[in-house]
């Protein structure tokens, strides 16, 4: 895609959607990524969930924040 991040075109069209803070769930590469995105990107708050070991989306939807 152009030598862009997919989620960049991920956040995007989640502000583009309205959204104004993601949480992301983050475990390989959290270093790489969060470094990328920081604390802001694309006018989102951009907040990390950072995981010892991978636990899943179901975990993470149900209270692991």
């Amino acid at each position: 895609m152009a030598d862009v991040p997919f989620i960049d075109y991920a956040l995007r069209s989640l502000r583009d959607g309205g959204v104004d803070a993601v949480v992301l769930a983050v475990n390989n590469l959290a270093e790489v990524i969060m470094g990328y995105l920081g604390g802001e990107r694309f006018g989102l708050e951009v907040l990390y969930s950072v995981e010892g070991e991978p636990l899943g989306t179901g975990l993470l939807i149900t209270g692991g924040l």
